[in-house]
């Protein structure tokens, strides 16, 4: 007999590239020594520019339904990025938003050199 409130089963998602709720996962690096736990700050930095660059190849390669999917990636990778730096990410869009008002902005298709 089965229970009343069974739990549904769930299916992994056919594209072996779907990420669950959990957000992007960053390698696991143990410190040397340490016995384990979480990484030194410059490894947990150095990850995240790792994860940073994997994130923006799979943009790079996804498909026109996907992009959306895979911008939120690498958005999330950033905004950890700037944490680790002791950045908040609204001090980040500010400096973004006075860049752009002094050299202009990519929706334009203006492109920036140096």
């Amino acid at each position: 007999m089965e229970p009343l409130l069974a739990q549904p089963r769930l299916r992994p998602h056919p594209d072996p590239r779907h990420r669950t709720s959990r957000g992007p996962r960053l390698p696991r690096r143990r410190r040397q020594g340490a016995g384990g736990g979480r990484p030194r700050e410059d490894d947990y930095r150095a990850a995240l520019l790792e994860k940073l660059f994997e994130e923006a190849a799979e943009l790079r390669e996804a498909a026109d339904s996907e992009v959306a999917e895979e911008i939120a990636d690498v958005l999330e990778v950033l905004r950890a990025i700037a944490k680790a730096h002791g950045h908040e990410w609204a001090d980040i869009e500010k400096v973004g938003e006075a860049k752009r008002a002094e050299r202009g902005a990519f929706l334009g298709r203006i492109h920036l050199e140096g």
